[in-house]
Parts: structure tokens; sequence; C-alpha cells
């Protein structure tokens, strides 16, 4: 099965949506206004981060051909599977996540670890990548979600 940076960008816009999902689902559960409002904000994120995504999506799309990669079914169905539930689990209540007596600098550490866990997943993607413009489209995706931890971490430390 042919792998290439298209479908890494596809998996980089459902990473973000599910972000946007787990905390939209967060904020309607807690009764805490600043915690609900934080949430909310985190899930305004995501939607940022996403048009961001689509856009160098779409800018890539025109410039450049992709190289492809070639894995078996098994290695494809493994990565979607890691962009599906490895970095925002989606498909879980964030409830089993984030508990009510939740302070909002812990929601923000928690938030700083997914977007931790999400630099790592795009690393190994990555390492798999042989054609350099591919490689540094991972890298903008990367410094990407390195803002991300930055703006996290300005928040967390405007709660302390």
């Amino acid at each position: 099965m042919k792998f290439n940076i298209d479908e890494i960008f596809h998996i980089a816009e459902q990473i973000e949506r599910n972000g946007a999902l787990f905390y939209s689902k967060a904020a309607v559960t807690f009764q805490d206004q600043k915690l609900k409002r934080v949430l909310e904000d985190l899930a305004a994120m995501e939607l940022q981060h996403e048009q961001v995504f689509k856009k160098l999506h779409a800018d890539i799309k025109f410039h450049q051909a992709s190289s492809m990669l070639d894995l078996d079914e098994s290695a494809v169905a493994y990565v979607q599977a890691l962009a599906s539930d490895y970095v925002f689990p989606a498909d879980r209540e964030p409830t089993n996540f984030i508990k009510p007596n939740t302070q909002i600098s812990e929601l923000l550490q928690f938030a700083i670890g997914l977007e931790k866990d999400s630099i790592v997943f795009y690393y190994g993607l990555k390492n798999m990548l042989i054609n350099p413009a591919d490689v540094h489209q991972v890298e903008a995706i990367i410094k990407q979600e390195f803002g991300h931890i930055n703006q996290l971490t300005q928040m967390a430390s405007s709660v302390s």
C-alpha cells in the first residue's frame, strides 16, 4: 500500500479534530466555569491548528510530487491506529482522563503531554521518509506542535 506526505497531513488534521472533540466533550462535562473555559479554549486551539495543517497540506499539493512509501497494509493500519488513538483518545470519555477535581494547571500539563506525544508520533513518521521535501513538511508539522507546547506552557505559567 502506498503511503505518502498526503496521508501524513490527513492524519495530522484528524489528530487536531480528535483533540477539539476531546476537549469539547470534556467542557460540557464539568461544572467549574474556569475549567470549562480552558477546555473550550483548548478545543478552539485544536481547530485553529487543524486549519494551519490544512493550509500547509494545500500548499504542498500544488508544489511538489511526494515520494511514496511502499508499506504493507498492516503498517499503514498501525500508523492510522496510532493517529486515531495514541495522541487524542477520541472515542473515549474525557472524564476517564480528566477528573472533576482537576486543577487548571494539571489540565494544561495533561494537554502539554498530549502535544509531546504527537511530536514523538511525527518524529517516527519523519524517520520513515526518504524524500527531503517530505521530511521538511513533517518538520513543519513538528514545529507547529512545538508552538502549541509553547502556548500551553505560557497558559500554565499564567495560572500558576
